[in-house]
Formats: C-alpha cells, structure tokens, sequence
C-alpha cells in the first residue's frame, strides 16, 4: 500500500475549507471535500474544472461519515494530506444554548475529527507516509464567554492532537500530524452581521480565509508540528501569556459584547 497524490478536506464547501482546495487545486493536486452543503460543494466543483471531487456528508452521522471515509479510500487510496478543517459555532451563553447545540457541536468539531484522525492513521502507517491535519482554533488556547460548547471542543482538538503527537514519537511514526490554530478568519462561523456575531467595527482585526489556507499550506509543506497562521491569533496567544485577563477581556469585546451573558 502507498498513498495517493490527492487531499481530503472536511469542510470543504466554505470558509477555510473552501479556500485550501482551490489553493491546492491550483497547485495541480487533486482534492476530495467531505461536506454537508451540497450546493456549496457543487459550486466548487464546477469552480475546479474536474479536480475536485464532492462527498455529501453528514459528519454528525457517525455511519455515514465512516461509510463515506471507506468509499474514498476504495476509490481514490490513502491521502498524502488529510485535513480535518469541519467546525461549527453556536454563539450563546451556556445558559441558553441546547442539550442538542451542545453534542452536535462536539460531533462535528471533536468526535468527528478523532474518526477521521483513526481512520487514516492505520493505512497512512502502512503505506509509510503521509500528514494528518487538525484544525483547532486559538480557542482551544485561550477561553471565552458566549462560546463555551466552542471553546469546549477546540480544548479537545488540541489536547488530542498533542497526545497523539506524542504517540506518533513514541512509535517513530512515519505520519507527520500538524495542529493548526487560526485565530479571527473571515467564515460563515463568526455570523458577520447578525445579531449575536462578530462586530463588524472589528473587523480589521480579521484574516482572510484564502491568506489563512496559505499559511496552512505552508506549514504542511514545512512538516510544522503546529502553526498559528493568523497575526491576530498569534497576538492573543502573547497576550494570554503575558495577562490571561487582558486575553479574555479581548474575547469578550470581540466575541460576547452582544449577549446578555446573564441570562
């Protein structure tokens, strides 16, 4: 067994997602994006003129997302990337946000991203090469109100990913992981303009989502081992290390200035 010259991406029909496959794309890679959003995946199809393959997907769905994880790999083989990029954000305080919001928000952030991490860790050992990508947040670093559930699985992606990390060394694995943790990017998940989302007056705080995908190539091309690819990100990061009040403080401007956290 070896691997395939092809990237799978989680996430693909939108936001940082839809950003790697065409920069991988126009790279000359062939890419296969796993999403729920069919006419997104659709789009960026069409966009990529035959070298993106589209896999509708419900990663809450535990049988479907594995039997689709099968699928590829028995008709495409083992990635050389594999890129766990699929999230979710429900903008709430912990006292108004579902049971339901809650697990599926794990679902798909945590527990879908460990399966596809399990799936591919065994034929990407096999085959003796190969790089699994984790995209956590600078919120699985650094707290904040109104995103607990959030905050709560990208705490998980980072604690996973460097324990397995250091798994991989024990084992002198020949599968390189990276751990990514953008900061502020310009997607769907920080609801710009709605009622409880990011404040537009903060919005040159943000990064694009095409210069975000950049530097996470980047990183993989380098065999980094964790990338904080956003200047904002990187600057909260000093921040909670020098004042974790002052860092919280900025999540709360950015994040939680319009909800009512007493509820």
């Amino acid at each position: 067994m070896s691997v395939s010259n092809f990237i799978g991406i989680t996430g693909a029909a939108s936001g940082i997602g839809r950003e790697l496959s065409r920069q991988f794309v126009k790279q000359g890679l062939p890419v296969v994006g796993v999403d729920i959003d069919q006419q997104g995946l659709a789009s960026l199809a069409q966009e990529c003129e035959g070298r993106f393959t589209s896999v509708v997907c419900d990663l809450a769905n535990k049988k479907m997302l594995n039997d689709a994880l099968v699928k590829i790999q028995q008709d495409f083989g083992v990635p050389s990337v594999w890129i766990n990029n699929a999230g979710l954000a429900h903008i709430k305080s912990m006292k108004e946000i579902s049971e339901e919001e809650l697990e599926l928000t794990m679902q798909v952030n945590f527990f879908a991203l460990v399966a596809c991490a399990r799936f591919w860790l065994g034929p990407m050992e096999t085959a003796g090469a190969g790089t699994l990508v984790n995209i956590g947040s600078v919120a699985g670093h650094v707290p904040a109100p109104g995103v607990s559930a959030y905050v709560a699985s990208k705490f998980a992606v980072t604690g996973f990913t460097q324990s397995l990390q250091a798994e991989l060394e024990i084992n002198k694995s020949a599968v390189k992981l990276l751990l990514v943790s953008p900061g502020f990017v310009e997607t769907k998940i920080m609801q710009l303009g709605k009622q409880n989302g990011f404040p537009k007056e903060l919005l040159f705080l943000t990064t694009k989502a095409e210069d975000c995908a950049g530097q996470i190539i980047a990183g993989i091309a380098k065999g980094e081992k964790e990338i904080f690819p956003t200047a904002n990100g990187k600057a909260l990061m000093a921040m909670q290390r020098l004042s974790p009040r002052l860092a919280r403080g900025l999540t709360k401007l950015a994040i939680a200035s319009k909800i009512d956290l007493k509820k």
